[in-house]
């Protein structure tokens, strides 16, 4: 009966994983276009000088903040759903693969979107998506190991 319940919980966090996967990469790609889109019409409107260094020292700054509040909060919502898996490894492993294959639609999605060609804001806009999709992949993974370390300290006492 033990046994039957754990899968029970197993299935339901990987379904609970799919859906929050699926809810956090909308959100990524949601907000990442309209980023682009919104600082691509602001450095149209300025001088192209004043644009780089205000977005040199405002634009990264919050980007940054945005960036680190949207991460954090997946990996706390990661790591409370954690709890719901019996398993470790398994949580784990099944996080990332899951993670890493909504990165490769994601990433696919946004290369070969039917552009006939690409300049030079969205080459460096997709090098970014990169970056930032291997960042998130590797927190929601860390989120796993979090839970599982307070959970052991808490255990101790």
């Amino acid at each position: 009966m033990k046994s039957l319940l754990n899968f029970l919980r197993a299935i339901i966090f990987i379904v609970a994983i799919y859906f929050l996967l699926k809810f956090v990469f909308f959100f990524f790609d949601w907000g990442g276009v309209k980023a682009m889109i919104f600082f691509g019409e602001i450095k149209e409107k300025m001088n192209q000088f004043l644009f780089w260094v205000l977005f040199s020292f405002f634009g990264i700054a919050l980007l940054a903040v945005l960036w680190l509040l949207f991460k954090y909060l997946s990996i706390l919502i990661m790591a409370l759903l954690v709890l719901i898996c019996p398993y470790r490894s398994f949580a784990a492993w099944s996080v990332g693969i899951i993670s890493i294959i909504y990165s490769c639609f994601f990433l696919y999605g946004y290369w070969f979107s039917g552009k006939n060609s690409l300049t030079f804001r969205d080459v460096m806009f997709g090098l970014i998506l990169i970056g930032a999709c291997i960042q998130l992949c590797v927190s929601l993974i860390e989120g796993v190991f979090f839970s599982y370390k307070v959970e052991d300290t808490i255990d101790l006492e």
